[in-house]
């Protein structure tokens, strides 16, 4: 005997898309909520001039300072860091609020844990990595076949 056709549930578009469209919107705006909230948060800490510099802060401090051993092997002291934090200072002091202004903008998507997670695989800060660590990233960026790390490698080793 044939199936009945009217005992078949209905399949419509409506049904099929609601559920998971429903749900597909509400991650997004989640998602969003979280991004504005944690930008918001990190913004505040990032504008904070360090006190030992005209134009660095406290968040380009500490990962220049992380940064310097991986891209030098041989700068791996406080007072190599002091030399190099001192003279990149005084290198950007002259420069254009839209150079500062890019220069930060890249210090503060790398240093930012979601990105960072993304961009270098790794959950640490920039700070609890190790040389070897560090090197290890940069040699990835270097060597990446995305322009956009390759991009970072050379701004990066170029400030450096």
């Amino acid at each position: 005997m044939p199936p009945d056709l009217d005992s078949q549930p209905v399949l419509s578009r409506r049904a099929l898309l609601g559920g998971p469209l429903r749900l597909t919107l509400a991650g997004s705006v989640l998602l969003g909520l979280g991004g504005a909230g944690m930008w918001l948060l990190g913004s505040r800490e990032s504008e904070e001039l360090h006190a030992s510099y005209r134009v660095l802060r406290k968040r380009d401090v500490v990962f220049f300072t992380a940064l310097l051993p991986g891209c030098i092997p041989q700068a791996t002291s406080a007072m190599h860091a002091k030399k190099f934090l001192d003279s990149m200072d005084s290198m950007l002091s002259p420069a254009s609020d839209a150079m500062l202004s890019q220069i930060r903008k890249l210090v503060d998507l790398l240093s930012g844990p979601g990105t960072r997670q993304a961009l270098t695989g790794q959950l640490s800060n920039w700070y609890e990595l190790q040389p070897a660590q560090v090197e290890a990233i940069l040699a990835g960026w270097r060597s990446s076949q995305r322009v956009t790390l390759n991009r970072f490698y050379a701004t990066l080793t170029g400030l450096v």
